[in-house]
């Protein structure tokens, strides 16, 4: 069974890499060189002016689409934190 792709506004958890277990807000959805590309923010190591470019493989979907835009009306860092709240994990 396929995992359905991440869309914008989605909220995510990064299954790879060193950022593995973090929750991010999915801003986009780009096509780079390599395929498609989720800029993702989660308003505490990366912030919406500088997001961080990860394969939707890397990622796992936690919430559907538009599921950050109900916590916020225009993005913030600190509504990005708000909506994370309940998806961070303690390390």
């Amino acid at each position: 069974m396929m995992e359905p792709s991440p869309e914008a506004g989605s909220i995510v958890r990064s299954i790879q890499g060193r950022d593995k277990d973090t929750a991010y807000v999915v801003l986009r959805v780009e096509i780079g060189q390599r395929g498609p590309e989720c800029l993702v923010a989660n308003g505490i190591e990366r912030k919406l002016d500088a997001p961080k470019r990860k394969n939707p493989r890397h990622l796992r979907l936690i919430a559907e689409a538009k599921a950050f835009t109900q916590h916020a009306a225009a993005p913030t860092d600190a509504a990005l934190r708000e909506a994370l709240r309940a998806y961070r994990t303690t390390r």
